[in-house]
């Protein structure tokens, strides 16, 4: 008869329940990169830059390539033709839109600038797109206007040089604080907007010390 196998017992558990699992550290929240605002506008028109030059090289190879299909084609007169006319149709559309560039340049800068036509003067507007639609990046008309204030704030509305205390707060009931306009270009994610604003105050609050 065969003997059966001896089982060990099964300690009991100790007294007052399992031991309490060692406490887990949370995870160390990431460190916040601060970047200097120069740096993000300059990255942003750079940026900006180079989707324009890509834009460019994309319709050169177009003209190139249409070119080249005429002359397979043996119909090069009726090519150089039509470029004529485009180029009339260009510098038409061009005319046209650079009126209402200015149009849209000298509106905005009204109420901000003592003189609005200034801004034509100061700012180079070929880096304000105009739409095919003729629409204007209005946020690269208001950031490239307040980045202006920051660098020529004599140029600025009487009572548009600061309309803030200390802390960026409303000074006597005047118009909008900084940081409420920079909260409200932050709310429209008018970023270039944001980092001239942010600019601008801190310029303003060095002069009033």
């Amino acid at each position: 008869m065969t003997t059966p196998p001896v089982v060990p017992p099964v300690p009991a558990p100790p007294a007052g329940g399992p031991p309490a699992a060692p406490p887990v550290a949370p995870p160390a929240e990431p460190p916040v990169e601060v970047r200097d605002p120069n740096a993000l506008l300059n990255a942003y028109n750079a940026e900006k830059e180079k989707r324009k030059a890509i834009a460019d090289e994309a319709r050169v190879a177009k003209e190139e390539l249409a070119a080249l299909q005429a002359k397979i084609a043996g119909t090069e007169a009726e090519h150089a033709a039509q470029l004529a006319a485009q180029k009339v149709k260009d510098e038409a559309l061009g005319a046209a839109n650079t009126r209402i560039l200015k149009a849209e340049v000298r509106a905005a800068a009204t109420g901000k600038l003592a003189d609005p036509a200034d801004a034509l003067v100061y700012l180079d507007l070929s880096k304000i797109e105009v739409g095919e639609d003729g629409e204007v990046d209005g946020k690269a008309v208001e950031a490239l206007i307040a980045d202006l204030l920051v660098k020529k704030p004599y140029l600025a509305a009487q009572g548009k040089r600061f309309q803030g205390n200390g802390d960026g707060g409303p000074r006597n009931g005047g118009d909008k604080s900084f940081d409420d306009q920079i909260a409200e270009a932050r709310k429209a994610r008018n970023f270039p907007l944001v980092i001239a604003l942010e600019q601008r105050r801190a310029a303003e609050l060095a002069a009033s010390k």
